[in-house]
């Protein structure tokens, strides 16, 4: 073709034939252009889900990996070299939902269980169905069948506790944590006839409560800091509570039992017991955009209900196999919704907060563990995937730092809870110990009792500087304890 005569010869014939041909010269040295993507590439344009305005580019997810897959799964590449884009979900996300006050803004904006073209996720360009049980087993096997299953889940919302009192079942499945969606206020309690959380009070003490629920945890984790070891505590089911001293209720239900006085709650530990959604890590990996756009589409969700809850509880009662408006305004009150902020502080992205998923993730195991929930070693890292919290914090901005409660507690009248250290304990655990307390119970002052003045002194100005503590919640007492080394003293919140 590159000899005259037979590009003369070409171009005659196509003119004989009525056919007109344009060529624009090449320089001989000239690269070739890359050719278009193809209709199947992974592009923005072509794999992406639909999205709103704000909906983040298809990476934003790749680029922050979960934190026990980010040292052993390199980032795909295509043959030039650069990050592989994520694949669009081509089905609805299925989601299992462990109560229906924790469901009522999934509902409200899905505008239902089904999937529905104009609900809120289908603006943030993902379909979502829904699932909603009170059993923790069902959510487990819904998770199990995965979301290609129709009776399966992609997505499950649950409390931590919950989650780690099943880890040891689902690890297989590499499920991780990958959003906080609100906290227990007031839901679950310790009931008890007699203050076995302040007096110096001697064992065994019997604990009725139901296994793997946020109540029971409240109840080992509060009475294990009072003293009460696992061989001084005797564990019975919720139907025998008349055979103990001590009950540990969720107050969503009827209460039902002998014990009145109500020793702590989640409306003082109100940072003790989140409720988080869990997904499979190959799923976070690999559609990681779809789930960024299910967390935009929570998160409008929960402005809507807080707009007009009485609305809320009234659309999401008239749905199939829900509670009445009335039970459902009154489990709303007990869960308090969490924002992006408080989600992006408790993955520990932002501030030098104590109460942290992986800190509390930890505390859940050693509860359980000594309780017989679980048998084997937590694992080295707490299974949460914070990537999905960080695409949104980039695609939105960073979230103003919380300012704090407006009223905090003070030391004066009755403790709620007391911790006793007989020996002299390590400063470190000591320190990590009081930030705990002071996160979890956020509103509450904290005294602290020690024989050394000096020891005391530094051990404060320590933890509240490693901790960010509020000036004034951390007191110390003017005088030494009268037993043991060590005394810390957990007051009401106002």
């Amino acid at each position: 073709m590159r000899e005259p005569i037979v590009s003369f010869l070409a171009f005659a014939g196509l003119a004989a034939l009525g056919i007109t041909v344009a060529v624009r010269p090449r320089s001989p040295h000239q690269p070739p252009a890359a050719p278009a993507p193809s209709a199947t590439a992974s592009s923005p344009a072509s794999s992406a889900p639909a999205a709103g305005p704000s909906a983040p580019p298809p990476a934003a997810i790749s680029a922050v990996p979960s934190a026990s897959a980010a040292s052993s799964a390199p980032p795909a590449a295509s043959s030039a070299g650069a990050p592989a884009e994520a694949p669009a979900l081509d089905r609805p996300l299925q989601v299992a939902v462990l109560g229906w006050e924790l469901a009522v803004p999934l509902v409200v904006a899905n505008q239902g269980l089904d999937p529905s073209p104009r609900s809120e996720f289908s603006k943030a360009g993902v379909g979502v169905k829904l699932g909603v049980s009170d059993r923790l087993s069902a959510i487990e096997n819904a998770l199990a069948r995965g979301g290609a299953d129709r009776d399966g889940a992609d997505i499950a919302l649950l409390s931590l506790p919950s989650f780690v009192a099943a880890y040891e079942r689902l690890r297989a499945l590499n499920p991780e944590i990958f959003f906080v969606v609100g906290w227990s206020r007031g839901r679950d309690a310790l009931m008890a006839d007699k203050e076995w959380l302040t007096a110096d009070l001697k064992g065994p003490v019997a604990l009725a409560g139901d296994d793997a629920t946020p109540s029971l945890f409240l109840g080992l984790w509060s009475l294990g800091l009072a003293g009460f070891a696992p061989p001084q505590l005797k564990l019975l089911p919720s139907s025998k509570a008349s055979e103990a001293q001590a009950s540990a209720q969720d107050r969503s239900s009827p209460f039902e039992g002998p014990h009145r006085m109500a020793l702590l709650s989640t409306a003082d530990a109100s940072r003790l017991i989140p409720y988080v959604a869990v997904a499979q890590r190959s799923l976070l990996e690999r559609h990681g955009p779809s789930l960024v756009s299910w967390a935009r589409g929570w998160l409008t969700g929960q402005k809507l209900v807080e707009a007009d809850p009485a609305a809320a509880a009234r659309s999401v009662g008239s749905t199939q196999g829900a509670p009445g408006p009335l039970p459902l305004l009154k489990g709303m009150g007990e869960i308090q919704p969490s924002s992006l902020a408080d989600g992006v502080r408790a993955a520990g992205l932002s501030g030098r907060n104590a109460i942290t998923l992986e800190g509390l993730f930890q505390q859940s195991w050693q509860v359980w563990k000594q309780a017989g929930v679980v048998t084997s070693p937590a694992p080295d890292a707490a299974p949460i995937a914070p990537g999905v919290l960080a695409a949104l914090v980039r695609s939105e901005g960073m979230p103003p730092a919380p300012g704090g409660p407006t009223r905090l507690g003070s030391d004066k009248g009755k403790p709620l809870l007391v911790v006793r250290h007989k020996d002299e304990p390590d400063e470190r655990a000591l320190e990590a110990q009081i930030g705990l307390l002071a996160g979890a119970f956020e509103r509450s002052a904290v005294r602290v009792a020690r024989r050394d003045e000096r020891k005391l002194k530094k051990l404060l100005e320590s933890a509240q500087g490693t901790y960010d503590i509020a000036p004034g919640r951390l007191l110390p007492a003017t005088k030494a304890p009268e037993k043991g080394s060590v005394l810390i003293e957990v007051f009401p919140a106002p």
